[in-house]
């Protein structure tokens, strides 16, 4: 009998120790940069630069919750989003040292790769289920993602 979905359940980011220096060198980077704002008479720059550190640090101290995921005949579902086949281009699916990732190319203008971490045994099945939907193509992770990893967060 024919497998027609596969569900896994992963932690929405990856939880990450971080040295002294890191909280020292974001730090100084947030009160130089709210200092050359408010040189420059730039105050809603400056208060932006705040609320974001405070986002940071909000994210920082709340530990991820385990999301599920699931590939079924209408589409994939994040959580308790629905993304229809309908509404997906492409799929690819990457695998490096950090695990597996589904990257989905999407219709939608604004964040169109969605990025989906999934174990490295479910990658062969959900493989198998996407390609009777999409194509495959080569998707790279966007940039943003890769710094916003290298800087630890």
């Amino acid at each position: 009998m024919e497998k027609h979905s596969i569900s896994w359940s992963a932690f929405e980011y990856e939880d990450r120790e971080r040295s002294r220096d890191w909280y020292w060198a974001f730090g100084i980077i947030v009160i130089a940069g709210i200092v050359a704002s408010i040189l420059v008479r730039d105050y809603l720059f400056a208060i932006f630069i705040a609320i974001a550190c405070g986002t940071i640090l909000l994210f920082h101290y709340r530990k991820p919750e385990i999301i599920e995921f699931e590939i079924f005949e209408k589409g994939v579902r994040i959580k308790d989003a629905v993304f229809p086949f309908s509404k997906l281009n492409s799929y690819c699916i990457h695998r490096d040292d950090r695990g597996a990732r589904l990257l989905l190319h999407s219709k939608r203008s604004f964040v169109p790769i969605i990025t989906i971490p999934m174990p490295e045994d479910a990658a062969d099945e959900s493989d198998f289920l996407l390609a009777q939907h999409l194509k495959k193509e080569d998707i790279a992770e966007p940039h943003s993602h890769k710094i916003m990893d290298y800087l630890g967060f």
